[in-house]
């Protein structure tokens, strides 16, 4: 008797990511947590569309899409958004030095 495997992998936990530069930059390092992956056969291999370490991403949004297969050949995907946004760097503006002698006190009467 053959069973034949027809049952898809479940891909669970996947959430998209928000992430800020820091100032100044137009890029974040960010990495993300494995899904959680079910499959009744009790095996599967995983591919993402983008390396699951650390990655640099530029500001925007990166689609990833994580896809998962069985040995029957089943497959499940999911797919979450890495989004950087970018802070601008702060301008400072330098103290304004007043020097006593140099005011005309004359103007506050």
């Amino acid at each position: 008797m053959i069973i034949a495997d027809n049952e898809d992998p479940v891909i669970n936990n996947v959430d998209d990511i928000e992430e800020n530069t820091l100032p100044g930059l137009s890029y974040a390092f960010v990495n993300w947590t494995k899904p959680d992956i079910t499959d009744n056969s009790g095996d599967w291999s995983v591919e993402y569309s983008r390396d699951n370490t650390v990655v640099k991403f530029s500001i925007g949004d990166t689609k990833i899409t994580i896809t998962a297969q069985d040995p029957s050949g089943n497959t499940a995907s999911e797919v979450f958004f890495v989004t950087v946004l970018g802070k601008p760097l702060r301008r400072m503006i330098p103290p304004m030095v007043v020097h006593p002698e140099k005011i005309d006190f004359r103007r506050f009467v």
